[in-house]
This record gives C-alpha cells, sequence and structure tokens, in this order.
C-alpha cells in the first residue's frame, strides 16, 4: 500500500509501476493520494508502508531518502500580457502584482513555493491569494482560464504549455530546484514486496544522479 502526494504520483509513480510490475508481476499494489502532510500523517498512523512527497518535515519518526527532483516553474494565461516576457526570468516586480491560484498549505508545491518566494524577498502571505485547491490539475486549468497565476512543478506543467494553454517561466537558480522524496516509518518493517520496491526507488535515484 502507497501513498502518494499530486506531483510524484503524476511524475513518479507511472514509470515506477510499469517497470516495477514487469518485474514482479504478482505484486498488487494500492495507492491512496492526498497532499504531502497527509501522506506522512498516513505513515504515522500505519495506513501505508510506503510514502511518495514533495516535502519533507522534521518529524523524527519518518525517513525521508531523495529519489528525484524538479523545478517550480511560473505558470500563466497565454496571453499577450505575459507573452511579452517570454524568453526571459519574469519580474519580481510583477510578480507581486499577480493575483495566484495556489495549492493548499499541507501541499509540498506550496512549501516549496513558500520557499522560493521567500528566496525572491516575497511573503507569500501578503500575496493576492484567489483560490488555494487540492489538485494541481486545478490549478492549471484555472490559470488557463485567466484567473491568475500559479506556482507548479515543472513537470506538471508540461502538457499544457505543450498545447499552447499555459506559459511557464522557470526560476534560473538551481536553489530553486525541489526535492521529491520517498519515505518511510523509522520503526516500520517492511514486507519483502515493499523492500523491494523502496530499494527499487533508491536505485533509480543513483542510476539518474550517474548519468
Amino acid at each position: 500500500t502507497l501513498g502518494a502526494s499530486t506531483v510524484p504520483a503524476q511524475s513518479l509513480l507511472p514509470g515506477y509501476m510499469a517497470c516495477f510490475t514487469r518485474e514482479n508481476p504478482a505484486c498488487r499494489c494500492t495507492l491512496l493520494c492526498g497532499d504531502s502532510a497527509a501522506v506522512q500523517q498516513m505513515l504515522l498512523n500505519g495506513d501505508i508502508h510506503l510514502g511518495l512527497v514533495g516535502s519533507a518535515d522534521d518529524r523524527q519518526d519518518l525517513i525521508y531518502e531523495p529519489i528525484a527532483e524538479d523545478r517550480l516553474v511560473l505558470i500563466t494565461p497565454n496571453t499577450e500580457k505575459y507573452q511579452a516576457f517570454a524568453g526571459k526570468p519574469f519580474p519580481i516586480k510583477q510578480l507581486k502584482e499577480e493575483t495566484f491560484i495556489s495549492r493548499e498549505k499541507g501541499s509540498g508545491t506550496y512549501q516549496a513555493g513558500k520557499e522560493l518566494l521567500n528566496e525572491l524577498g516575497i511573503d507569500i502571505a501578503q500575496l493576492r491569494t484567489a483560490v488555494e485547491i487540492r489538485s494541481t490539475e486545478s490549478v492549471k486549468q484555472m490559470v488557463s482560464e485567466g484567473l491568475g497565476v500559479g506556482l507548479i512543478a515543472q513537470s506538471a506543467a508540461q502538457d499544457y504549455v505543450q498545447f499552447g494553454k499555459l506559459l511557464a517561466f522557470p526560476f534560473p537558480d538551481s536553489r530553486f530546484r525541489r526535492q521529491l522524496y520517498i519515505v518511510k516509518h523509522k520503526n516500520s518493517i517492511l514486507s519483502p514486496i515493499a523492500q523491494v520496491f523502496y530499494d527499487y526507488a533508491r536505485k533509480t535515484k543513483e542510476k539518474a544522479s550517474a548519468k
């Protein structure tokens, strides 16, 4: 039984499960989804064996292993106003004037966005936030309709950007990359198949780092 927050569920799990089940065809997986805080709580409650999350906290009962990284991008409607900024960093002054469509506060994306904005000298609490929402897909839909702008993972933005529904502005500084983690309870004894999946996820990270 796995738990996963939005970005790992969309960007990591499909590939992981495709390869893992080919090698372990008898394995059956139950997936429970929630934001990063909810997945961490599922682990503490014993509801899941392993979690995939987009943020780590200081809970000493949980062990976090980084298995991938992503970067946050600013997504905007694909309109003339924002097309004028294409090919260059989005102006910080303009960023402070925008209305935001935000993930909920328990999500890893929200926490990473808060840290990014803090690095840019922006207090997230002072931004105009129109909506806080649980789904990255809903953030993309609302931004594409012109309700505001948002901060989401680059991997999650690619489909809408490809079809011209959104513009995406990366932040060039490497500090704005975020880690994705596999996490387990410190005191848990994993089943053999859960241990195989845990080791597989960690080895996949090692192979990617070696390339």
